[in-house]
């Protein structure tokens, strides 16, 4: 045998091993798809920084960043170590990363993947193979708007997987949660002409003398073409402040006060569309903060991100309420149950008024 034939031979080879290794990819991807489990898992914003790229959007879960989730191990692994999420359910058939783990789990829902290396930034610190979607021309940069990454409303985003029992998982589809999130601080004056101004209590009809040092505006909207239940108690128990690793003057906090039980009178339907605005004094003990080791309880400090998260109860918690017009709702419409978080604001000394 000539030494060309020998090459055409092993030319031949190296694409025939290709297109075996090709095919048993598609394969593997076409069998989870057909024979894993669907569910629906939360997604969180990305780095405004890392923008759409290409025909394809960048998602990222709680599992990829520092501190998103419980991480169960000693020793944090290696590059290309191979690590483990557990999924808790939330409600229906959508499910949020729990705990990271380098032992594979022996039961409930999971999946695997590989660690990064990295221990800080927006890197993330493992990849599970469902970082990116691909989407047809000109539709990412539509849905990194709609995400809240170009300012305006946060809608949050669902990825479609079908997970295999060994827990690879394949994206299939994503899918957007009924309402949306927006948050922003208010100047002096348009505080002043605020008339639904609440820090639990309502406060609307002050005096201009009489004005909080902060007020905080957060609004959710039905972006659906349905009308929606959502459940805001008194006091807004549905709300919080979190602490947003986005400035270097930042720090992580946690809230100074609980709120009381659940009030199932506080369920409200929104109309298509509609728009609900909560206006938050600040200055009001209700929205105080732990920061650091810090026991003193305190308004949010200048240089502190932070984010607006709505998080609503199970609905077996909830019997009754009342809709958008004061009518007792109809109780065979559940109340949503998914997470709004609001892009990052920052408070600087302008908005810290004595």
């Amino acid at each position: 045998m000539t030494k060309m034939a020998i090459r055409k031979l092993a030319v031949l080879g190296c694409i025939a091993v290709q297109f075996i290794v090709l095919a048993a990819m598609v394969f593997d991807r076409e069998s989870i798809i057909h024979r894993g489990q669907e569910i629906f898992l939360t997604t969180v914003p990305l780095d405004p920084n890392d923008p759409f790229r290409g025909e394809f959007v960048r998602l990222r879960y709680a599992m990829n960043q520092p501190d998103g989730v419980e991480m169960d191990w000693e020793q944090r692994p290696k590059k290309g170590e191979r690590v483990y999420v557990t999924l808790q359910n939330l409600y229906g058939n959508v499910w949020a990363p729990e705990k990271l783990t380098s032992e594979r789990p022996r039961q409930g829902v999971f999946l695997r993947g590989r660690s990064t290396g990295h221990q800080f930034g927006f890197r993330g610190i493992a990849k599970f193979g469902i970082e990116q979607y691909f989407v047809e021309q000109g539709q990412g940069i539509e849905i990194e708007t709609k995400q809240g990454l170009r300012g305006g409303f946060s809608t949050p985003l669902l990825a479609q997987l079908s997970v295999a029992d060994n827990g690879s998982a394949v994206i299939t589809g994503i899918r957007w949660e009924p309402f949306a999130i927006q948050a922003e601080i208010l100047k002096r004056d348009a505080a002043a002409d605020s008339d639904n101004l609440s820090s639990g209590s309502d406060n609307a009809g002050v005096g201009d003398d009489e004005i909080p040092p902060t007020v905080l505006r957060v609004t959710i909207k039905n972006t659906s073409d349905k009308q929606a239940a959502l459940y805001n108690p008194g006091n807004n128990c549905g709300l919080r402040l979190v602490s947003t690793a986005v400035a270097p003057a930042t720090a992580e906090f946690e809230m100074a006060s609980d709120c009381p039980e659940v009030n199932p009178n506080g369920v409200v339907v929104v109309a298509p569309q509609q728009e609900m605005q909560l206006d938050l004094n600040l200055a009001d003990p209700r929205w105080h903060v732990r920061v650091g080791d810090d026991p003193v309880e305190r308004t949010l400090p200048p240089g502190q991100a932070f984010s607006v998260v709505y998080q609503a109860p199970s609905n077996d918690k909830i019997s009754n309420g009342t809709n958008s017009n004061g009518k007792i709702r109809d109780s065979s419409q559940p109340v949503w149950q998914g997470e709004l978080r609001s892009r990052p604001l920052i408070m600087s000394q302008q908005n810290i008024r004595n």
